[in-house]
């Protein structure tokens, strides 16, 4: 119904629709309504659709994701519209549909915003409301949360303001906000409020129904708020960064790899592994990968990239799991290359290769000397004491001493750890040390200084 609502609000003005006493339908729809002696009414209307089956018994009615496309003289977008959660054919018919989303989204090159149909004035939502909120939130990056707004219908009984579904929504909010360290926005910025009774109005009185105690007035106040409304969040997602499918492909595959990577048993890669957890905690909008310790887990931003897939790679050289290397490797190949490469270029480094040599050569042309290369110490950094020195750090992180925002300089640390000596990056392992050694003093201080000292 919301669909076919949308278009036509979209589309005309109730001035016009009024004057052709009909609407257009581009799925099917269908709802009742009651006569004065209290008979229902079913109205039909649309071209027939096998993909919607209605019907009383609870199932979704839409049963498979379907993408339609409007067209007006103002607006040309396309909606998405997905089978419903809660279907009485049971979990695993909810599990189908997730995937069927899933699938759906994916194919979507860009996808602009992420819209939860509500009523507006229930005071209490199905026991299973929390479940599916999370579960359809659960398909999506954490940096995807800017992108979500709510559509809150049946708006004419509240005045379209938000009703009593509020207080239940902001609950729901505020528990998953701390169940998994992320922050749903929920305010007019993201809030949509639309009746579909003007539009089945011009249906049903077009197939004989006679309305008691409202007139043609109320129905053009209906539309017209509903259309404003539309129409502003149109405007709203114009400027909203939309979520690439590649982001949505690439967090559902880390998703599997760290519920691989929780199974496997090497103290070796302990401290690693766990480093790359929190890191998808990150990115993931699920629970499970959210550490009790780090309650403050910020979206993972481009930069940090590079050093999450690096240290998958360390990952993978080392797991038993042949599903779980595979898994990496493919992960890695489509996605952690061409960050690398990107962020390469970002920098002005073809390849990933340094190039101050043409500034030197020019500064030499103007007559200025530059400042001889520093010397490395050849046999620097030691192995043994790196991986010492990694393993406290490891220790500290674990027990809540070490500051969230040095996570970065935290992981890089672990990866050098685990590298040989001739792939270490030695002056970013440096420079991660130093930013580290501000978080300590006494014998630890120490033998870090002493550490860097050497390089």
């Amino acid at each position: 119904m919301l669909v076919n609502s949308i278009y036509n609000y979209l589309k005309y003005d109730f001035e016009e629709v009024s004057k052709a006493e009909s609407v257009d339908c581009m799925l099917p729809c269908q709802f009742q309504l009651q006569t004065p002696d209290f008979k229902k009414i079913v109205f039909k209307a649309g071209p027939e659709d096998k993909n919607e089956n209605f019907n009383d018994n609870g199932e979704s009615v839409t049963q498979h994701p379907k993408v339609y496309s409007f067209k007006t003289e103002q607006y040309h977008c396309q909606v998405i519209d997905t089978p419903g959660l809660g279907d009485t054919r049971g979990a695993k018919q909810d599990e189908h549909n997730l995937n069927l989303i899933r699938n759906a989204i994916i194919e979507i090159k860009e996808l602009h915003s992420i819209c939860f149909v509500m009523p507006s004035n229930i005071s209490k939502l199905t026991s299973n409301f929390e479940v599916h909120m999370r579960d359809l939130l659960s398909l999506f990056p954490k940096t995807a949360l800017k992108n979500v707004f709510f559509f809150f219908t049946y708006a004419n009984s509240t005045f379209f303001n938000i009703g009593d579904t509020r207080n239940t929504l902001e609950e729901f909010i505020s528990t998953f906000k701390e169940t998994n360290n992320a922050e749903i926005p929920f305010g007019m910025e993201n809030v949509c409020c639309v009746d579909s009774e003007a539009f089945m109005y011009f249906i049903a009185t077009n197939q004989g129904h006679k309305y008691q105690n409202r007139d043609l007035e109320s129905f053009r106040v209906s539309w017209n708020k509903s259309k404003e409304a539309v129409e502003t969040f149109l405007v709203k997602i114009e400027n909203v960064k939309p979520i690439k499918s590649d982001d949505l492909l690439m967090t559902y595959e880390l998703e599997q790899i760290g519920t691989m990577l929780r199974k496997e048993n090497n103290n070796q890669l302990k401290v690693l592994i766990q480093e790359v957890l929190t890191t998808i905690s990150q990115i993931s909008m699920t629970s499970k990968f959210n550490l009790a310790k780090k309650p403050s887990v910020e979206p993972m931003n481009e930069s940090q990239r590079p050093g999450l897939f690096q240290a998958l790679e360390i990952c993978q050289e080392h797991v038993v799991n042949p599903n779980l290397k595979q898994l990496i490797q493919k992960l890695v190949e489509a996605y952690g290359q061409k960050t690398v490469v990107k962020n390469a270029e970002k920098m002005g480094q073809p390849n990933g290769t340094n190039v101050k040599r043409s500034s030197i050569e020019k500064d030499t042309e103007n007559g200025f000397k530059p400042d001889p290369p520093k010397r490395v110490s050849s046999d620097w950094p030691c192995l043994k004491r790196l991986k010492e020195i990694a393993e406290r750090l490891g220790i500290e992180w674990q027990n809540g001493k070490i500051s969230i925002n040095l996570m970065e300089d935290m992981l890089n640390v672990q990866i050098a750890g685990n590298l040989q000596q001739r792939d270490i990056n030695k002056q970013k392992l440096k420079d991660s040390l130093d930013m580290l050694l501000m978080e300590f003093n006494g014998e630890f201080y120490d033998i870090v200084r002493n550490f860097n000292d050497e390089y």
